[in-house]
């Protein structure tokens, strides 16, 4: 039978006996394929339908068998392919089905489409947005935030300046207004609009007042203001604070201010800790830096007895620690490596 498929999408499907089969490949089956998001990396289920008879292109079928090798995906631009999650598609009702994807499946950020071809029924198409894990978690996690809603929708009913003018309706209240971020749209190009602060608003005229020109293009009476809630900003005092309450392990950036404090402070912390005396013993040829100022400490806060053959440095106990062997004959003055006491 030669039948002619002519498709309104704005109004249905109409049947006429003429013409070819061939535009059924993705007419009807593509009803409701308008694009989604899916998370990138995710398993989902997709429920995917009404599979349409391909004889009176009315009835649902309701008994197909839709296998991991009918599921085929492009995922953004690239060749189609077999999706990899091996479940075949249940039914649900009505001829849609359940067609499970895997972590694989969803892979790549971009357009997914997903095509299948059974025998029996119109071709089925069906079109996703993959987006990265975070962006989609932002949009439709359980801790998405919406954007605030504006505190008031209007027009400009007059125009003073490029920084002042009136609204055409707005708040009895001064300052209502204030530091809230204002949108203006352009009445005849919808997409150019401009972005500023208000600085002021009286509510007796409606006279808004901005921090500075926008700068995008010249406002005109008519055109379309929104302003949103007043974005809450930290005094200079509470941004000091933090700054200057931030724990000194916390800076570990090499070169910076904070890094630099850190080394100060880790430095003072050095000198502020206290020494013992050395044990008695040989001084070592390769001595750290305790050592060796504590010996030096040590010949000059403790007792040294110095005889006319030896030099002794005693602990504060009085205990000899290391000495050496003096010698003089009257042309060289000498004194031997230390060796350790008494």
């Amino acid at each position: 039978m030669a039948t002619n498929v002519n498709k309104d999408f704005r109004g249905g499907t109409s049947l006429t006996d003429v013409g070819a089969f061939e535009f059924v490949a993705e007419a009807s089956s593509s009803m409701g394929g308008d694009s989604m998001f899916l998370r990138q990396s995710t398993a989902v289920t997709l429920k995917l339908g009404p599979f349409i008879d391909d004889t009176d292109f009315k009835t649902e079928e309701t008994a197909l068998t839709i296998s991991q090798a009918d599921v085929r995906l492009s995922k953004n631009g690239g060749n189609y392919a077999q999706k990899n999650d091996t479940g075949a598609a249940t039914h649900d009702e009505l001829g849609e089905y359940d067609v499970d994807l895997d972590a694989t499946d969803t892979n790549t950020v971009g357009i997914l489409i997903v095509r299948i071809t059974e025998t029996g029924s119109l071709p089925y198409k069906r079109t996703y947005q993959v987006v990265e894990e975070a962006v989609y978690d932002k949009m439709f996690g359980a801790d998405a935030v919406g954007p605030p809603e504006a505190l008031i929708r209007t027009t400009i009913a007059t125009l003073a300046s490029q920084t002042s003018f009136t609204l055409t309706a707005g708040s009895a209240d001064d300052d209502a207004y204030n530091n809230g971020i204002i949108t203006v749209i352009d009445q005849t190009t919808k997409t150019q609009l401009a972005t500023g602060t208000v600085s002021d608003y009286t509510g007796s005229t409606k006279t808004i007042t901005l921090n500075a020109d926008p700068g995008v293009f010249t406002m005109a009476a008519g055109d379309i203001v929104e302003i949103q809630p007043a974005i809450s900003t930290p005094s200079a005092a509470s941004i000091a604070d933090a700054v200057w309450d931030e724990t000194i392990a916390s800076h570990t950036t090499g070169g910076s201010f904070g890094n630099d404090l850190q080394n100060k402070a880790t430095t003072a912390a050095v000198f502020a800790n206290t020494m013992s005396e050395l044990a008695q013993g040989i001084p070592p040829a390769t001595p750290t830096l305790e050592e060796c100022l504590m010996l030096l400490y040590m010949s000059l806060r403790n007792k040294v007895d110095v005889t006319a053959t030896t030099l002794e440095i005693h602990n504060d106990a009085g205990t000899v620690i290391t000495k050496k062997t003096l010698s003089d004959d009257d042309t060289t003055y000498s004194e031997a490596k230390m060796v350790s006491g008494p």
